[in-house]
């Protein structure tokens, strides 16, 4: 079935003399596509258009909308909208998967501290202690810590994150530096001195936490939550393993927006997401991932090989996972990435000594500039180019 889908063409516009122009589902996009061109020169026009293709085609194809175009004007889409209809559930997460989200660089004793407070509250969680308070570890005994901890189910993930800061707190337990110290316990008293040194780090995760918005979001504190919401996750992983029945699934992240470096995070973790459940699964259908101006969303604090974005253009192609993204310039780009690209479909371009590596000639690259609006050079995975009128979704 996959293969069958992999042979249908797509119709992307015209070529000179009015002759339509299609191309092979595989030699477009099986080696990701990257579409360049300055503002305004048709590079969304050229991506609505290749979506159009795929939903007439029934192949799978979402896309991820930082800033909500899509869901506004494509036709034939589910939309889940992040804060809305959707959310992204965080409980299930490592300590240093949930600060990566986030984006707080914490080291590795704090770290190590709120792995110790997630767990302290999953057994919480697991008691139904009501009304739902932080686990005080002064005086608690060892031993029936250790039971509470080899108690905890695996497929129950949940715990109250809000209460996250209060259980930092009391994991900077210790004993009595005196005669009086019980090693049976856990601890005895809390390092205060300890709580001090890191309580900037610690207020700056209460903060995060309390923000009504990323609340919605991520779903830190349910009970505050009372329209039905879906886990993005979830929606993915049943989205990418099934015909698309002629439709494209939207995620909306534009209420990330004012949280830029973590919409940035969540995207990699979103991309994550997707390369780890196929890779988990035996779905071998093609999936065309859409992602508008990828150099907004590339790491500027972290390492490139640590993103969910260079996982999929290194890995995906092996699973049937195809990115298709859009930049202004090829210098937006880190150079690890430049060369992951099969194919190339380029508009209005100022800066061509950007492209001399390009198997274009001299005086195709002067045309670059001179391109009117949708029209774009398509460099295929073969080394061929044609230029093109790009057709209007219909």
């Amino acid at each position: 079935m996959a293969e069958s889908s992999q042979k249908k063409e797509l119709f992307l516009g015209e070529k000179s003399l009015h002759r339509k122009f299609k191309l092979s589902n595989r030699m477009l996009l099986s080696k990701h596509l990257l579409i360049l061109g300055q503002t305004g020169a048709g590079k969304s026009t050229s991506a609505k258009q290749i979506i159009s293709q795929l939903q007439e085609m029934n192949q799978i194809n979402m896309v991820f909308d930082p800033t909500g175009e899509y869901g506004r004007d494509l036709d034939n889409r589910i939309s889940y909208c992040l804060a809305q209809n959707a959310y992204i559930d965080l409980s299930s997460q490592s300590a240093e998967e949930l600060l990566g989200v986030l984006g707080l660089n914490w080291n590795s004793q704090l770290t190590e501290k709120l792995q110790a407070a997630i767990t302290s509250l999953r057994i919480q969680e697991q008691r139904r202690v009501q009304p739902m308070q932080p686990l005080i570890k002064v005086n608690y005994s060892m031993k029936e810590y250790q039971e509470a901890v080899n108690g905890l189910l695996v497929r129950n993930q949940h715990y109250a994150m809000q209460l996250l800061p209060e259980q930092l707190v009391q994991e900077f337990i210790r004993p009595f530096n005196d005669e009086r110290a019980d090693y049976r316990l856990l601890g005895q008293t809390i390092d205060h001195k300890a709580v001090s040194h890191y309580w900037p780090q610690i207020q700056e995760l209460a903060q995060l936490l309390q923000s009504k918005r990323l609340n919605q979001i991520f779903g830190f504190n349910d009970t505050e939550n009372q329209q039905t919401r879906y886990d993005l996750s979830f929606i993915l992983k049943t989205f990418e393993g099934r015909p698309s029945r002629h439709r494209s699934l939207v995620i909306d992240l534009s209420e990330l927006q004012p949280f830029p470096a973590i919409q940035q995070r969540v995207i990699s973790f979103l991309m994550e997401q997707l390369l780890q459940n196929r890779l988990k699964s035996d779905a071998t259908l093609p999936v065309a991932i859409f992602l508008d101006e990828i150099h907004r969303y590339l790491p500027t604090n972290q390492a490139i090989n640590e993103n969910g974005l260079f996982h999929i253009l290194r890995e995906g192609r092996k699973v049937n996972l195809n990115l298709v993204v859009s930049t202004q310039s090829m210098q937006d780009l880190p150079l690890s990435l430049r060369g992951q690209f099969g194919s190339l479909l380029i508009h209005r371009y100022q800066a061509t000594d950007d492209l001399a590596d390009l198997p274009l000639s001299k005086r195709l690259l002067a045309h670059l500039p001179k391109l009117s609006v949708g029209q774009a050079v398509l460099l295929t995975q073969l080394g061929k180019h044609h230029l093109l009128k790009i057709q209007q979704p219909i």
